[in-house]
């Protein structure tokens, strides 16, 4: 993907990493490469998502390897990190207790 960052029009999808991660969670084999597709594309033409049902590991791992375990996460991914973790508490409530 990294090469068709040029073109306006192309974004990335860093949907289900942890499928073709070397090792297990926190997946340390793929951030480098994640980082290299974050920088090329930016926050605004990186999207996340995963297939559940195909990943090695819970949801919730899914989401928090973006949102917690990335090392040295480019600056402007700290606000998808907020808003991923909105959305994991919307699903499971584990911060407002319900």
């Amino acid at each position: 993907m990294v090469g068709q960052d040029r073109h306006h029009v192309a974004a990335d999808g860093a949907d289900s990493e942890a499928g073709y991660a070397e090792d297990a969670y926190p997946f340390r084999s793929f951030h480098e490469h994640l980082h290299r597709r974050f920088d090329a594309f930016g926050p605004e033409r990186m999207f996340w998502g995963t297939d559940i049902t195909r990943m090695p590991c819970s949801w919730r791992q899914c989401v928090t390897v973006f949102t917690e375990e990335l090392q040295e996460a480019p600056q402007a991914f700290a606000e998808a990190r907020r808003a991923a973790m909105s959305a994991i508490d919307a699903v499971d409530g584990s911060s407002t207790g319900t």
